[in-house]
């Protein structure tokens, strides 16, 4: 289930639901956070869940979550004399990081916010403990798994995978396997999650274990066995909410636990209890295009190789697991099987699991609030109240991975494809978008750069505010329609008004301009455009690179460039 972990004692944290939940059998009643617990009758329970996907969808869920876990009934939180650390998913969009800086400092007032990724406090705690500053973190929890490289503790965010597989989704796919031969659990998310956590478990050989689980049921049916003499097929007992609140695994035929039952139910598991678990290490038996944890794996510190070297090798002996799905039997010893066969024989392997896969960030963090250092990263409400959000960028990314976030400002006419630029470098998909009213925001990490880029609208009546988001611009992105022959010069006359008018916040600043649409047979070539509109005569720091923003040719080129000039 989706959970928060929060600070209980100095050596132990608490584990609390992270979502709202309604019991079927109880009218005029929510429970919230950590009231399911008191919800006697869990069956058939309805979940409203913030974040779908691994991300924030639902903010006032959220809020309401936090009101609970805050309030005297369960942590007795002082908002003024507490300090807090909030942890975000990875590639988070930075209008959600400003909501929940805004929620924290504003309506909670809370005296402290430090905000970071899970990994960076599971890399902390294991840094504590082998003082060795590269590391693979692989965290699968509730809605994905990712592998994250730490090279000379920084993260590498460039070559960050995410796998769309997670708990959710295991538990989602038992229940329809279940649904579908057995019994109608589709409502019964909290019964089938424990079955799941009680049962299943991940092969060392999935061949083997599916024959072996075939005869054996073949066998059965033949003897007219009720229960199999073997630890591969197991009964399940399901709960009945009146003497028993979790199901079990049936001990045999006169299992003690059943001695005065006689209406119980069951469901039988043969081949679900591995090939569930199975997904995380073979994404496409249910038709999802990624590659499994190992292959991932291998991927991650390969690509990690070509820039760092042999030095890349190193995370081979020093690999953490982190998240729910850790727990799964049999997993550990899997995964170094599949890594052990791909990975040359000379290179050391070391996975490390923690007794508590889950708690183990928290005690990470919990080591770094307890360090000197900490203080300097938290942003207290007074800052936060005078600096607003850049105060939160330039102080956090700043201490964590060496270097401030640059500002990009990204301009040029309207229907140009600023918009579907952006989001090809953001998410590496195609945004289907009507021309920008306004301006978006996104923050992209290259390079272990993080640049802030600010896409304002380009339609004629928005071109006279396009000053004034000049303010700290570290580089400029200027897009032009090289297809648009009508509209050219116009577009180069307001490059032109921008640069030319020599104001002191852009004195600095380098230009970047992507000639989009290249791929088009009327485009405008490079060379043409340079000579035709006096390219040559704007600034000292200028490049020109043909792109296409729709297959994403030219945008990391781009990129590099702009990487190269602001480091």
């Amino acid at each position: 289930m989706p959970s928060i972990i929060f600070y209980y004692n100095l050596f132990h944290p608490r584990l609390i639901p992270n979502c709202i939940t309604k019991a079927k059998n109880i009218k005029n009643r929510v429970f919230v956070a950590d009231e399911t617990e008191k919800c006697n009758d869990k069956s058939g329970l309805y979940y409203m869940v913030p974040f779908d996907r691994g991300y924030l969808v639902n903010g006032n869920v959220q809020k309401r979550i936090w009101e609970r876990v805050f309030s005297s009934d369960v942590l007795n939180v002082d908002y003024k004399d507490t300090r807090i650390c909030i942890t975000e998913p990875i590639a988070n969009f930075i209008s959600v990081k400003c909501d929940m800086d805004e929620i924290f400092f504003e309506e909670f007032e809370f005296a402290g916010v430090f905000r970071c990724v899970t990994p960076f406090f599971g890399f902390i705690k294991q840094l504590c403990s082998t003082q060795n500053n590269s590391c693979l973190i692989i965290d699968s929890g509730y809605s994905f798994t990712h592998i994250i490289p730490y090279m000379q503790g920084k993260r590498i965010s460039d070559f960050t995978v995410r796998i769309n597989i997670g708990g959710k989704l295991f538990t989602n796919h038992l229940k329809e396997i279940i649904s579908y031969g057995q019994l109608n659990v589709m409502d019964e998310t909290y019964v089938i999650n424990q079955l799941k956590e009680d049962s299943c478990y991940v092969t060392s050989d999935f061949y083997r274990d599916m024959k072996s689980v075939t005869s054996i049921a073949y066998e059965s049916m033949a003897n007219r066995s009720n229960l199999p003499d073997s630890d591969l097929i197991q009964d399940y007992i399901l709960p009945d909410f009146a003497d028993t609140n979790r199901g079990f695994i049936r001990n045999g035929i006169s299992d003690e636990r059943l001695k005065n039952k006689t209406d119980y139910q069951s469901i039988r598991l043969g081949v679900e209890r591995f090939t569930v678990p199975e997904l995380l290490f073979n994404p496409s038996d249910i038709g999802i295009n990624q590659m499994g944890i190992v292959e991932a794996t291998k991927y991650v510190i390969d690509n990690c190789h070509k820039f760092y070297g042999d030095d890349a090798y190193t995370m081979y002996d020093n690999i953490l697991l982190i998240g729910g799905n850790m727990n799964f039997d049999g997993f550990v010893s899997r995964f170094r099987q599949d890594l052990r066969s791909i990975v040359d024989s000379d290179i050391d392997i070391n996975i490390v699991i923690p007794e508590d896969p889950i708690g183990f960030p928290w005690l990470g963090g919990r080591n770094l609030c307890n360090s000197e250092n900490m203080q300097r990263i938290f942003v207290t409400r007074e800052e936060y109240l005078e600096n607003g959000e850049s105060i939160c960028l330039s102080r956090w990314f700043g201490s964590l991975l060496g270097s401030k976030p640059r500002r990009i400002l990204m301009v040029g006419l309207d229907a140009a494809g600023k918009t579907t630029i952006l989001y090809k470098l953001k998410l590496g998909d195609i945004v289907t978008t009507i021309p920008t009213v306004g301006f978006n925001v996104e923050s992209i990490e290259y390079k272990n750069i993080t640049f802030n880029v600010w896409d304002v609208g380009g339609q004629n009546s928005l071109r006279a505010l396009w000053g004034y988001y000049y303010d700290n611009t570290s580089g400029l992105i200027y897009v032009v329609d090289a297809n648009d022959d009508n509209r050219l010069e116009e577009s180069v006359n307001e490059l032109k008004n921008i640069v030319l008018i020599k104001d002191e916040r852009l004195k600095n600043v380098v230009l970047l301009i992507f000639l989009n649409k290249i791929d088009l047979p009327n485009a405008i070539q490079p060379d043409d455009f340079v000579s035709k509109y006096g390219i040559n005569e704007l600034c000292n720091t200028w490049y020109i690179q043909p792109s296409c923003a729709t297959s994403g040719d030219g945008l990391y080129e781009g990129l590099d460039w702009l990487s190269e000039k602001l480091k």
